[in-house]
């Protein structure tokens, strides 16, 4: 009998032991690899358990094993599958416990973002190019094939460039009050103008079947005046994205932690002015002419955000009509 000394790959933490004989477990198949023709190649009980505390713990292993080339090989395999197989459990691990701190520290431990920015040329300076975000594979969903879109509160024309990408029979146009944001869509060949809406004044030549204000209201003093404003561009639809105040994270938050909800803020509290929730969003389109047709959340808590959107759900997507008496 020849002497095989083992060092472990690794060592784990006492909590992850268990995670690590489940996955050496798992690991069964490996063994069938070296299986002679015609046999199961099932290791002896002494193998086993020097496999297992080779996996499970830090120190130097010793194993008796005869000089056969096979369990060496055997012995090797498995060493270096369950290294591959046990880090990639943990990682998963570590990923959900990450995923599940975010928000405790998102209700106890941040503090407000108060990064300065002069004024949103300087805002749109600051920040760097958006990724694809869901809501805009939501409406981009949901538009028709052909039709004009308009984009108020663009920014730098992300979603109008996907729109062209996945709709390029769609007209689209973008208006934004920043003047470096459109000129970024212009870059991009795509009809845009510098145009604030804020004080509820719609341009002549705005016209549009479909009008998106993503992100938008929350950021305008008065965004009573820019709805009452929009209802002259006649269009059939208008998707609107804000921000839920409703969100588990707002109310445990303001209930425990005595601190101010932070609604999908990027550098300074004062770029939010205004909040909704769900229900008051739904009021508040009411009394200004709209019906809501459909809402749905963007993102969230786990899976709950998609079957309750409004306690679970983190920024919402509605999609509005005009009421019958307020259409033109």
């Amino acid at each position: 009998m020849s002497r095989i000394v083992m060092r472990a790959p690794f060592v784990l933490n006492y909590w992850e032991l268990p995670i690590s004989l489940a996955s050496y477990y798992a690991l069964a198949q490996v063994f069938n690899t070296f299986r002679p023709q015609g046999k199961h190649c099932i290791p002896d009980t002494g193998m086993h358990i020097g496999i297992c505390l080779l996996v499970c713990f830090g120190d130097d292993y010793v194993a008796r094993f005869s000089a056969d080339d096979r369990k060496v090989a055997l012995l090797s395999a498995v060493q270096k599958k369950c290294k591959h197989e046990c880090q990639g459990v943990l990682c998963v691990i570590r990923a959900a416990l990450n995923k599940l701190w975010r928000p405790i520290c998102r209700v106890f431990i941040d503090e407000m973002p108060l990064v300065e920015f002069l004024d949103y040329n300087d805002y749109w300076k600051k920040r760097p190019p958006q990724r694809l975000l869901p809501r805009y594979k939501q409406i981009a969903n949901d538009l028709p094939n052909s039709g004009q879109v308009l984009d108020i509160g663009c920014g730098d024309g992300t979603f109008l460039k996907h729109l062209r990408n996945v709709k390029p029979e769609l007209g689209l146009m973008g208006v934004d009050v920043s003047e470096v944001a459109v000129s970024r869509l212009k870059q991009c060949g795509i009809r845009s103008a510098v145009v604030d809406l804020a004080d509820g004044c719609i341009p002549d030549d705005l016209k549009a079947d479909y009008v998106v204000m993503m992100e938008v209201l929350e950021h305008i003093p008065d965004p009573e005046a820019i709805m009452r404003a929009v209802k002259a561009i006649g269009a059939r639809r208008y998707y609107v994205t804000i921000p839920n105040l409703g969100h588990i994270e707002h109310r445990l938050r303001l209930m425990f932690a005595g601190k101010m909800p932070i609604t999908a803020i990027i550098y300074h509290m004062r770029e939010h002015l205004r909040f909704w929730t769900v229900s008051d969003f739904k009021y508040w389109a009411d009394q200004m002419g709209y019906r809501v047709v459909e809402y749905r959340g963007q993102n969230g808590t786990l899976f709950f955000w998609r079957i309750f959107p409004s306690l679970f759900a983190m920024q919402m997507t509605y999609r509005l009509e005009l009421k019958d008496d307020c259409k033109c």
